[in-house]
């Protein structure tokens, strides 16, 4: 009886196998972009909610203090806009007395009765009361690079600053440009460039466009001064 052998192997050959693992790391890259879009994409929502998200709690603080500037139950307190720059704002209220819970009291000298905003020496948007330090007013890290005000009198006309007369001030109009992200270590950021022109609601340019890889948000409003 004469027996046939076949020369192939009933396994692989290098050359097939070597294309199966050409084949499976196309498909692994392939897999691996997608994924490290999806979460960057999901990054970047975060971060942006973020920021908005304390943005508006800042401006909703600011917002109610101007409202309570020159409140002045007793008008023996001189409450008032204190001074007013494009950067910089003091003002004075006289909302309680001695200790929690009192009534008004006549002066400005109890524990939030003056309350400054400004950008701090960390770079963050400052609150300071009562002539502390100027304390963050956002939950999260974000450095703020402008806080601008601009003054109204009662014609609606705009007020140059710093404003000699403060007591010419009848609304503020407040713009707030925030960023988030380390330029040099964005982590799982989608990569970005800003090339925005921030402007007040007034059209003026508070920031240039900055050509860097910072997440920005910007927010502004215009504030009645009820107590003025």
């Amino acid at each position: 009886m004469n027996s046939k052998f076949s020369n192939r192997s009933a396994g692989v050959t290098l050359i097939e196998l070597m294309i199966a693992m050409a084949i499976t790391a196309v498909i692994s890259v392939a897999l691996y972009s997608v994924f490290q879009s999806q979460v960057r994409g999901q990054v970047s929502q975060d971060v942006s909610l973020q920021m908005t998200q304390s943005l508006r709690a800042a401006m909703e603080i600011i917002s109610a203090d101007i409202r309570m500037a020159g409140c002045d139950p007793t008008q023996d307190a001189d409450a008032e806009i204190m001074s007013a720059d494009a950067g910089d704002l003091t003002l004075s209220m006289d909302i309680r007395g001695d200790n929690v819970g009192d009534p008004p009291d006549g002066d400005t000298t109890d524990a939030g009765e003056v309350v400054r905003y400004a950008i701090n020496t960390s770079g963050n948007l400052g609150r300071s009361v009562s002539g502390g330090n100027l304390e963050p007013l956002h939950s999260i890290d974000m450095e703020c690079d402008v806080l601008d005000f601009v003054y109204f009198d009662t014609e609606g006309a705009v007020i140059a600053t710093p404003v000699a007369d403060t007591d010419d001030i009848s609304a503020i109009q407040v713009s707030i440009v925030v960023r988030s992200a380390d330029a040099d270590n964005p982590g799982f950021l989608r990569s970005y460039t800003d090339t925005t022109s921030y402007v007040n609601l007034q059209g003026d340019e508070i920031l240039a466009p900055p050509n860097d890889t910072f997440r920005r948000f910007q927010l502004s409003a215009t504030i009645d001064c009820r107590n003025l």
